[in-house]
């Protein structure tokens, strides 16, 4: 196993080897063409999906070992952060549609994580340890 084998190139290099890998890799493949899809405004694939890809690469995992979510942030400014917290707070439905809120977030705006949506379900974690967490 070469895990460092990118580590002494130029940023540029490393670079290309990163899009490369994380292009080859099918399921931030298929998390990119779904956030495409979604058509969001400044949007980005972050975190730990990214991170894990190019570890599994490096260390010979399969695609999607320890990932147990894809981050996916966007900026929106014509959703206020009022909205969001009132959706949070009542029943975690934006638009009439149930949306997942993360506990962390609920527990950061001090409101009880019962309050999100029944319906909207977390991603399932993964039954592997993601091995740089998230």
């Amino acid at each position: 196993m070469d895990h460092l084998r990118y580590s002494g190139l130029p940023f540029e290099a490393q670079r290309e080897a990163f899009l490369d890998i994380v292009s080859a890799d099918p399921l931030v493949r298929d998390a990119l063409v779904r956030a495409r899809a979604l058509a969001l405004p400044d949007w980005l694939v972050v975190s730990g999906a990214l991170y894990n890809s190019v570890w599994n690469h490096l260390t010979g995992k399969p695609s999607g070992y320890g990932i147990r979510d894809v981050d996916l942030f966007y900026f929106d400014d014509s959703v206020s952060t009022d909205r969001i917290i009132q959706a949070a707070t009542h029943g975690g439905r934006v638009d009439g549609q149930d949306v997942y809120i993360d506990s962390e977030f609920l527990k950061a705006i001090g409101k009880p994580s019962q309050l999100t949506s029944p319906s909207a379900q977390p991603p399932a974690p993964s039954a592997s340890p993601s091995p740089g967490g998230d």
